[in-house]
C-alpha cells in the first residue's frame, strides 16, 4: 500500500503543486461553500494526481476558470485545470493559480449575456 497519501494535506497548495509529476487535476464537483479559518471559501473536489484534493480557488484562478467556461460551476465538472506556482508580489509569497486546459466547442466569451 502506498502510504504518502495518508500524510498530504487534502488541499492542493503551493508545495504539493511544486511537488506532482503532473500538475493537471479534473474537476469532480460542482463546489460547496466550506468554513476554513480565513472565512466561508468556495471549495472544490479535484482528481489531483490519483487522489481526491479539495481546491479552493484564489480571485485569479476563478477569474481565469470563469472567462473559458462560464460563472455556473455546474459547468465545470469533468473539466481539466493546470496549476502552476505563482509569487503573489503584493503578499510575497507564492501561491496557486490555475487555468483552464481544455478547448471546448464553444468559442465566444460564454460570460456573455451573463
Amino acid at each position: 500500500m502506498e502510504t504518502k497519501r495518508f500524510f498530504e494535506s487534502e488541499y492542493i497548495d503551493v508545495e504539493s503543486v511544486k511537488n506532482a509529476e503532473n500538475k493537471t487535476a479534473t474537476i469532480l464537483n460542482a463546489g460547496i461553500p466550506e468554513m476554513t479559518k480565513f472565512g466561508e471559501r468556495f471549495t472544490l473536489m479535484t482528481d489531483f494526481n490519483r487522489n481526491t484534493r479539495k481546491y479552493v480557488p484564489n480571485k485569479i484562478s476563478w477569474e481565469n476558470i470563469s472567462k473559458k467556461w462560464g460563472t455556473i460551476s455546474d459547468n465545470w465538472v469533468g473539466r481539466t485545470i493546470k496549476f502552476e506556482v505563482e509569487y503573489d508580489e503584493k503578499n510575497k509569497r507564492d501561491r496557486v493559480v490555475a487555468y483552464p486546459t481544455e478547448i471546448t466547442p464553444q468559442t465566444e466569451d460564454v460570460t456573455e449575456g451573463v
